[in-house]
């Protein structure tokens, strides 16, 4: 009897430790779910900043500012006047999405 007590001693403690790790799992788990949104925009920052350059050296104008907003609109400000992906001539639109794609491609293959 003494030695399944200390049997059950044994479990319990192993028990005890068990569900520590998984309360500390729940926890690691929740933080990273709420850093999602925050991490998700820095990446969208960093890769818009990219996407700038890009386009900036494929265009050969340095007036422009590409900018990739967190809807996921791509903008052109030139001039103090924002246009929106739509209102960009072909060529343009076509450097944007590149710049845009390519800036993409750097930042995950770091990840």
């Amino acid at each position: 009897l003494e030695a399944l007590e200390q049997e059950l001693a044994d479990e319990q403690a192993r028990l005890a430790k068990t569900q520590d790790l998984l309360a500390l799992a729940e926890f690691i788990r929740e933080i990273i779910r709420r850093a999602g949104p925050y991490v998700t925009r820095r990446l969208m920052q960093q890769v818009s900043l990219e996407a700038a350059r890009l386009f900036t050296d494929v265009m050969a104008d340095h007036t422009a500012r590409l900018r990739w907003e967190e809807n996921y609109e791509i903008v052109l400000e030139k001039g103090g006047r924002d246009r929106s992906f739509q209102q960009l001539s072909g060529g343009e639109q076509m450097a944007a999405a590149l710049s845009i794609r390519m800036a993409m491609l750097s930042e995950l293959t770091g990840i």
